[in-house]
């Protein structure tokens, strides 16, 4: 701490003796810069012990986490499943905006439902039809609705 000091006045002093030996002139001249330049080393010499403190505080285990390694994966679990049927969800809803608008049909004739693996990736793809749209010929939907996934796709009737 001794040394901190005698280097935050050691460094006003030359910065002092700089100032002093700049020349003046209209307006402060290069003095006006040699200030500001001072000005800017005595703060950062000043402030300079907050970054290694900063960088010891972050290394400490004080801001570690030492919890349930069970409590963890039942977390990352739950955090997974919810993800999959949100997204199940949300491709379902967008393939369903697709060929209703293609095919003119209503969002009651038909419905999507896929199944995604744990890599979010569709396993299991399924075009149902209503009553309501008994009448239509569901393999140029289902071919579209296969060439959307990629994948092969059931009908369903209900």
């Amino acid at each position: 701490m001794k040394e901190y000091i005698l280097g935050v006045i050691l460094l006003s002093l030359v910065c002092s003796l700089f100032e002093l030996v700049a020349p003046e002139g209209t307006g402060g001249g290069i003095k006006k810069h040699i200030r500001l330049v001072a000005s800017l080393c005595v703060f950062c010499f000043s402030i300079a012990p907050l970054y290694g403190f900063i960088c010891e505080l972050g290394e400490s285990e004080m801001f570690e986490y030492s919890g349930d390694d069970e409590a963890e994966n039942v977390y990352e679990e739950i955090y997974n499943k919810n993800l999959s049927l949100e997204t199940e969800e949300s491709v379902e809803d967008g393939c369903l905006d697709i060929l209703t608008s293609e095919f003119d049909l209503g969002e009651e004739d038909i419905d999507v439902e896929i199944v995604l693996s744990k890599e979010l990736l569709v396993e299991y793809a399924a075009l149902v039809i209503h009553p309501s749209a008994i009448s239509r010929d569901p393999h140029p939907i289902a071919d579209r609705l296969s060439e959307l996934l990629e994948i092969e796709c059931r009908i369903i009737y209900k």
